[in-house]
């Protein structure tokens, strides 16, 4: 079980500029921009944020709600000076400091260097050092993950700590209103059903899916996942908890079975085609296809699978269902069409194109091949006439009764488990 705290300075900027000038203690005080400059309010003592004062709010707002506010200009050289003394007091205790700002970060202390067990009391030990040395207080959130202690942190503030274990979860989160649980990272990933948003990362779905990508050791940058499921997550200090609908809005089907995640890509670098056995899918449209031809070739013990340019997105969730995790077994590659035809000749590597002609031999006629690309056409059109020129060996599977053809999924299976 991990042991995560989330260190939250209280009111940095307004508390370093009161603990600098003793005149402006217990004072309300905003730390920003001027009224008459269209100045926002950066941060502000906890004797402004008692009259409504709050971040990023329009300073003359400010002031119309605390009259006596005194507005103090940033100084941001003075704010990392000790943003940097508070962070070397965190690397006392372990090297895992994530900053999130220049007046918070995470601390993973399950393992530290001081060889204590309690995270409850590497809190307080910070707090107090913080104070000591640097003169200023800051409110601690404990827990297994780091959605579960930020939010502890800011429940006891100023110079609080909050503990929220296994047990008392389940409780605790009953008791948060609804908003903690919207807008935590969910615009992000609702992008990433578009595949222009698919640059980088990716969601997956499923605890199927969630498992195949740890096994394989894939980034994954958040997970969201119903707070049901806590206990089963508490290693994983990326999970944000939300309500049953968020998921539902964020997954693409109707069961997400209560998880959806974000993993990062991992682009392959182009495969040396000289040798092995190579799945080519040419301009394939079906997710359901593509997924399924993907999931058999990591199943008949192919070397790769290669995707044409104009073929389905492998990183759609109706893709990543049909492979059903294979995509993390066997390196899959995207390249138009040319370029693989261009680096097969390159390589000798034999092209097995899939089509009925005169010049097509029965799969069940082809000598047995070490090496070679299986290429699969297009549902409705087949493989392009510059494949079928290309290829040095058209291929067919002959039919028995009155069905003009296979679909494209089915065919590839016979293929290549006849091939392997």
């Amino acid at each position: 079980m991990r042991k995560i705290l989330h260190i939250d300075m209280d009111a940095f900027f307004a508390s370093v500029e009161q603990m600098d000038h003793p005149h402006l203690r217990g004072k309300p005080i905003i730390v920003g921009g001027k009224v008459n400059q269209r100045g926002v309010v950066a941060t502000c003592s906890y004797e402004a944020r008692a009259f409504g004062v709050r971040s990023a709010m329009p300073t003359s707002k400010a002031i119309r709600l605390c009259p006596k506010a005194i507005i103090v200009p940033p100084n941001f050289e003075r704010y990392r000076e000790l943003s940097l003394q508070i962070r070397e007091i965190f690397h006392r205790y372990t090297p895992l400091v994530e900053p999130m700002s220049i007046d918070e970060a995470y601390l993973d202390v399950t393992e530290n260097s001081k060889n204590q067990t309690s995270a409850t009391i590497i809190a307080r030990e910070i707090q107090e050092a913080i104070y000591k040395e640097v003169g200023l207080t800051c409110s601690v959130g404990v827990s297994f993950n780091k959605f579960l202690a930020k939010i502890a942190s800011g429940q006891r503030k100023p110079a609080g700590i909050t503990v929220i274990d296994q047990e008392s979860f389940p409780e605790f989160i009953k008791t948060l209103p609804d908003e903690k649980f919207f807008g935590v990272g969910q615009a992000t990933a609702k992008k990433l059903h578009q595949k222009k948003y698919r640059k980088n990362s990716y969601l997956i779905e499923g605890w199927h899916l969630f498992e195949e990508a740890i096994q394989a050791g894939a980034t994954i940058e958040t997970i969201f996942a119903l707070i049901e499921h806590g206990e089963k997550l508490g290693t994983h200090p990326q999970t944000v908890f939300v309500a049953e609908e968020i998921l539902l809005d964020l997954a693409d089907s109707q069961t997400p079975q209560g998880i959806v995640a974000i993993v990062q890509k991992e682009e392959d670098q182009l495969p040396d085609l000289s040798q092995g056995k190579y799945l080519f899918l040419e301009d394939v449209q079906d997710p359901g296809n593509v997924g399924t031809m993907i999931r058999t070739a990591d199943a008949a013990g192919f070397s790769g699978v290669i995707v044409s340019s104009k073929s389905a997105d492998i990183y759609s969730l109706k893709t990543l269902r049909s492979m059903q995790g294979s995509h993390f077994h066997l390196p899959i590659y995207r390249m138009p069409v040319e370029t693989f035809v261009e680096e097969a000749k390159q390589t000798n590597l034999p092209i097995l194109a899939t089509t009925l002609s005169q010049n097509s031999k029965d799969y069940r006629e082809l000598a047995r091949l070490e090496d070679f690309a299986l290429v699969m056409g297009n549902e409705g059109q087949g493989i392009s006439p510059f494949m079928a020129d290309q290829a040095d060996q058209l291929v067919h599977i002959s039919m028995k009764g009155q069905a003009e053809s296979l679909n494209v999924a089915i065919a590839a299976g016979i293929l290549m488990f006849y091939l392997s």
